[in-house]
């Protein structure tokens, strides 16, 4: 309700029994209003009803004359009208005097809305009431007529609301906390919770409360009740009311607050100084504690779990003091030692953890030096707590995220105060942000960063588990830790998987000629790596052969493409394929996803329908892309290394001049483009054939070997000319005019891959040149370039220039180079975020540019 007193007039209905002349005694306007005025039930008080419905009529007599009446008459009711059952539970019938509520706040809002309503009902009759406003008067006039009205005149007005009441005799304090909980966080009161607010039953609570600063209460909280309570009397009016009668109300809250301000500071400095003498008293340093100690305290912790280390330890002194500590964080001298000689802290999840707890109680400790009691008497022993708390949040900043970042958070932690509401929240968003500027940092030859994320964390919404390391301006290693079965199979998987991303992370690159390398460890090799710079383990489960793979599950048969498409997801990327299988039954009135044991039937009802999942929401990769048809994007990609034999005197004269234009027309080969693509049509005609014999007669012919005729969006026609070498000595250019159009969707793809190698000139295929026979193929992850080698015995190697240079396209390589960065890479994120949706209502705002692939995958945006 925009007003704290009043929402009022709902309509229910309107009736109107004509329209020429509605002021007849038979021809009546008929509504039906809510009444709504809040205010406090007293006792010995007249008052309106909290909340009533009224009927509402206004005739003419038969003499003309304008009449009203409401039923059930509220102002004419005393106090126990059935308007009032809400509040009778808290008040007696008394025959004494009674005071009146002001509810003129109320009166003047029913006014208003029922003027515009008659304005409203006026206007849908074409002017059948011919004047609101006498009508408004006439209605006020009846309304001031009536005994509760009439009664304000002589009775004392008191406020809705007084501070300090006594209504209800006992209150459980259980209510109170709940409602002084929910005017602290800002929730709106009802009627009832600004009883026990406004009752002189809060005061003993809060004298309680204040003496008690652990309680649930805090200083700002305190305010706001106390503020409360104020701030009503303020808004009396007193034009109406007696405001010198309620004066002591006034004052006794002022004195309230004072009184309540210094008891919380008297118990503020009394926890201060026990703390502070405790905290004196405890400072201990690394050599303080015995050898057994030490270790004992060491081994508490455990990278593995979500917790990451225990939560007490009772510890031996060299002094004999014995002291229980609740974690490592207590003991601050030890971090350092700890991280350069224990292997345990095996994640960064466990940092960040700890340094969120170490920089917690170094806030305290600052916020204590502040405080009154060491300004008065000095803390020297804190002061030097707060340096060795100071040196552990540089050392774990630097284990977890490199020494540059301790500036970052030396000029951001002066925006944190320990006084501060959700102060544990904001340190625990500090180390966020630490770790994601590191995240955001392109790292330098000999650094690195660990990326842990799961999905909800992951900008792409994948989850992210690799160390990510950089050797030179162009090389970056990416390594990841997975954990398969124990036992014969699970050791096979492993090697596979291994061997399988050496190969093919070779195809890993983005732009400026940069390369990310993957490098599969197991948990074992893992630990041998330095403790901050250990990926964390993925645990992958191993399925029967033929199951359908997924990132945490490899069926026992997959291959190795499979293996990078899954080992991919661990990097942060989606899929970008149709779902073809997976999917819901759907109810077809409501949209609502039905039971799947159900669905048959009622898709046979014709009450249900399947949907595919994912497929509304997720970004489709029209173009192959490993996350897509792993398969094609890796024969796109990948090279073939062939040995060719070439005994004839043609051949083997092109390959020792190395003419360019001559070693295009040797290896062009588009008929791959023009007859393997699935849905493009090309159409050929034969132009005429040339012989062959000698490297001179090819000068004859145009620099490259496809000649483009015409163009359009979805038509090409080229010239081609095809060589073989042929049998003997003598070779033959065939030339060939291709037509090839693409009127469905689905071939625009292809027929992008036959324009851009139209437009290059020539297009080299996977295979020995037409004519030669090929005596050894493999294909090729070294670092020899395409081209042919040396003519040796009659043979020479050919490695193919495949039409994609990497498996990766540019917004993949982006995402894993960023690691778990949300300011990179926003585009893919935005599309990402939304593969796993299942239907169309779950992703109602996705952008119109994850539709087009050259804007969400290929720009890395």
């Amino acid at each position: 309700m925009k007003n704290l007193f009043l929402g009022i007039l709902l309509v229910i209905s309107t009736t109107t029994y004509a329209v020429d002349n509605p002021f007849k005694k038979r021809n009546a306007i008929k509504k039906t209003v809510k009444w709504e005025c809040k205010h406090l039930p007293y006792k010995d008080v007249v008052s309106v009803p909290v909340e009533e419905y009224i009927d509402l009529q206004i005739w003419e007599d038969k003499n003309g004359n304008l009449k009203t009446k409401i039923k059930p008459d509220i102002f004419s009711e005393d106090l126990f009208s059935s308007g009032k059952k809400f509040f009778n539970k808290y008040v007696k019938k008394s025959s004494g005097p009674k005071k009146i509520v002001d509810f003129n706040h109320c009166l003047q809002d029913f006014y208003e809305k029922v003027e515009a309503d008659l304005k409203k009902h006026n206007k849908s009759c074409r002017g059948c009431i011919a004047s609101v406003e006498n009508t408004l008067d006439k209605f006020k006039k009846d309304i001031s007529n009536k005994k509760l009205l009439k009664d304000s005149k002589t009775k004392e007005i008191i406020p809705p609301y007084i501070p300090g009441h006594d209504l209800v005799s006992w209150i459980k304090s259980d209510d109170i906390e709940k409602a002084i909980k929910k005017l602290c966080r800002d929730q709106e009161l009802s009627n009832k919770e600004k009883t026990y607010i406004t009752s002189n039953k809060i005061y003993s609570h809060l004298n309680d409360q204040a003496s008690s600063i652990d309680g649930y209460i805090d200083d700002t909280c305190l305010k706001k009740v106390t503020d409360f309570n104020l701030n009503l009397v303020e808004s009396w009016d007193c034009t109406r009311v007696r405001c010198e009668n309620y004066k002591k109300t006034i004052d006794e809250y002022s004195n309230l607050a004072k009184e309540l301000n210094n008891k919380r500071n008297q118990a503020k400095f009394s926890k201060e100084e026990s703390i502070i003498i405790k905290a004196g008293s405890d400072l201990y340093l690394a050599e303080d504690l015995t050898d057994d100690s030490k270790e004992k305290l060491f081994n508490s912790l455990d990278g593995t779990g979500s917790y990451c280390y225990s939560r007490s330890q009772m510890l031996t002194y060299k002094d004999g003091t014995k002291k229980s500590y609740r974690v490592i964080d207590d003991n601050p001298g030890l971090v350092s030692e700890f991280l350069q000689n224990n292997t345990k802290l095996q994640n960064h999840a466990c940092a960040q953890k700890m340094l969120s707890d170490i920089m917690a109680i170094n806030y305290r400790i600052e916020e204590s030096l502040e405080s009154e009691y060491c300004k008065k008497r000095g803390c020297l022993n804190i002061e030097k707590k707060l340096e060795e708390y100071d040196e552990a949040i540089a050392t774990l900043i630097t284990f977890a995220f490199g020494e540059e970042k301790i500036k970052y958070y030396c000029e951001k932690k002066d925006d944190i105060s320990a006084a501060n509401p959700g102060f544990q929240k904001q340190i625990e968003n500090l180390v966020k942000e630490i770790d994601d500027v590191h995240q955001c940092s392109d790292i330098k030859p000999g650094e690195y960063k660990v990326v842990n994320r799961g999905g909800g964390d992951s900008p792409s919404k994948i989850q992210q588990r690799y160390l990510l390391e950089r050797f030179d301006q162009n090389n970056l290693k990416a390594t990841l830790a997975l954990k398969f079965p124990d036992g014969e199979q699970g050791d096979k998987m492993h090697k596979d998987v291994k061997e399988c991303l050496d190969k093919m992370s070779n195809y890993f690159k983005g732009g400026n000629k940069e390369k990310i390398k993957v490098n599969i460890i197991t948990k074992d090799e893992r630990l041998k790596i330095p403790a901050n710079k250990r990926p964390p383990v993925v645990n992958i489960q191993l399925q029967e052969a033929g199951a359908r793979s997924h990132s945490m599950a490899y069926a026992a048969d997959a291959g190795c493409g499979t293996m990078t498409h899954e080992v991919l997801h661990l990097m942060g990327l989606c899929d970008e394929y149709k779902e073809q299988s997976t999917g819901y039954y759907v109810d077809v009135a409501t949209g609502e996803i039905l039971d799947k044991d159900k669905g048959p039937d009622l898709k046979a009802a014709g009450k249900a329908k399947f949907v595919l999942a994912y497929n509304a929401c997720r970004s489709i990769a029209e173009s192959n892309s490993i996350m897509s048809s792993h398969w094609r994007k890796i024969n796109d990609t990948v090279k073939y290394k062939r040995s060719c034999k070439c005994p004839k005197n043609l051949c083997q004269s092109i390959l020792k001049k190395k003419n360019p234009k001559h070693l295009k027309y040797l290896t062009n080969n588009p008929w791959i483009h023009a007859y393997k693509l699935k849905h493009t049509n090309c159409n050929h005609t034969f132009v005429k054939q040339s012989k062959i014999t000698s490297t001179s007669a090819m000068n004859n012919f145009p620099d490259n070997p496809i000649v483009k005729l015409k163009e359009s969006k979805n038509s090409l026609e080229f010239y081609n000319y095809e060589m073989n070498i042929g049998i003997g000595t003598t070779g033959t250019i065939y030339k060939r005019k291709y037509k090839c159009t693409c009127e469905q969707e689905d071939c625009a793809n292809e027929m992008g891959l036959l324009k851009e190698a139209v437009a290059n000139g020539h297009s080299q295929g996977e295979y020995c040149p037409a004519g030669m026979t090929s005596t050894e193929s493999l294909k090729y992850f070294g670092d020899e370039p395409s081209g042919f080698g040396d003519l040796i015995d009659g043979e020479f190697t050919f490695i193919n220039d495949p039409p994609s240079k990497s498996l990766l396209h540019t917004a993949h390589f982006n995402r894993i180079k960023w690691g778990s960065c949300a300011s990179k890479v926003k585009k893919y994120n935005e599309c990402a975020k939304n593969a796993y949706k299942r239907l169309a209502k779950d992703c109602p705002d996705v952008p119109d540019y994850c539709k087009d692939e050259d804007k969400w995958l290929k720009s890395g945006e």
